[in-house]
């Protein structure tokens, strides 16, 4: 199901967010502002918009439009990105998005993209693209698909000709909402990026969520995968990788095994979770052995999300996991008792990194 959300910039003066909230509106992007890191170029509006969306538990993200005719101009839009969103780390539920329509800019656009999208994931935050349709077919094409993406279509038909897929729809410039003068940009989501952003929820995601920890290589954390076309795929430990990548074959079970990490951290480890299935919905795996079928076989149902849940563990020790999704790509690393995945998206896993760090 779609949420409903607007973005806005000091042109939609000062606005009254409880209004906007209590209109049913579910997020927001905010212009934090534009061009090279330079003060003046902040949106004026952002610090109070931003402020107004914590305090009020609105859902919000930020994009900064660009100027950049070369990569060092690309460098310091991140730069100001980040200056910016610094003081809300952790409350930010939505991506830094880089606005790319800027004529004069085309040639560049998509480079300019990878450099800035580079610096935004590197700091641990989620990067998006934000386009037109036609640049998005003319201009970017399929090169910037690695990042999620907002493209704008002033039409009640969404976007056509978009290489993979599409997140965020802009379907007006001239929408209404209490609490705003005047119009305002109207958009549709398709994904939770708050459950997926900020955790504890299901999930698709390509872009990395941080989570601090040195992964030890060494602790016997043994899993396997079932897949599509090919049966069951030898063990693997320690954040390797079972399944497949780029073969497009989906993960269709997996079972895991703690037994040698408990010896060698001389504790009991219980392990339990749940795992979504095709069809199936969530299914309670209650506690988790070596033997547990996770997902399916022999049914052709993709294991669409998986949560686990680990006791026992020593203080110190922390387990994760990621997911390799359809189309999607690599998950960020989540920590026990999040979900990995995708729920009501029709896109499975298809590959998945069990590992312990310390943290």
């Amino acid at each position: 199901m779609s949420k409903l959300i607007v973005d806005v910039s000091y042109h939609n003066g000062t606005i009254d967010w409880e209004k906007v909230k209590a209109s049913g509106v579910q997020g927001a992007i905010l212009r934090c502002g534009y061009g090279d890191n330079i003060a003046s170029q902040d949106d004026k509006q952002y610090k109070r918009n931003a402020d107004e969306c914590t305090r009020l538990g609105i859902p919000w993200g930020v994009y900064i439009y660009s100027y950049a005719k070369n990569t060092a101009q690309a460098k310091s839009e991140a730069a100001h990105a980040l200056r910016l969103v610094a003081p809300y780390k952790g409350k930010m539920s939505y991506p830094i998005y880089y606005d790319l329509e800027q004529p004069g800019t085309e040639s560049v656009a998509v480079q300019n993209g990878i450099v800035f999208g580079d610096i935004i994931e590197a700091a641990g935050y989620w990067c998006g693209i934000y386009s037109g349709q036609y640049w998005y077919q003319k201009y970017i094409g399929n090169r910037l698909d690695r990042f999620t993406k907002w493209v704008a279509r002033y039409s009640n038909q969404k976007p056509v000709g978009i290489s993979g897929s599409y997140d965020m729809w802009q379907y007006s410039s001239s929408g209404t909402v209490p609490g705003i003068s005047g119009r305002v940009d109207m958009n549709e989501v398709y994904r939770d990026f708050p459950s997926e952003i900020l955790g504890g929820g299901s999930s698709v995601n390509n872009g990395p969520r941080q989570i601090p920890g040195d992964p030890v290589n060494d602790m016997g954390v043994k899993y396997r995968a079932h897949c599509q076309s090919i049966g069951d795929c030898a063990e693997v430990r320690d954040g390797q990788t079972a399944g497949t990548t780029g073969s497009s074959k989906r993960l269709e079970a997996l079972w895991i095994s703690l037994e040698d990490a408990a010896r060698k951290l001389g504790v009991e480890l219980k392990l339990k979770g749940k795992c979504h299935i095709q069809g199936t919905g969530w299914v309670d795996l209650g506690y988790i052995t070596k033997d547990t079928m996770i997902g399916s076989k022999g049914q052709r149902k993709r294991l669409e999300a998986i949560i686990l849940e680990i006791e026992g563990l020593p203080e110190g020790y922390e387990l994760q996991y990621r997911t390799h999704i359809q189309t999607i790509g690599w998950t960020g690393w989540v920590a026990a008792g999040f979900a990995s995945g995708s729920v009501g998206f029709r896109k499975g896993i298809e590959a998945i990194q069990i590992r312990l760090v310390k943290k």
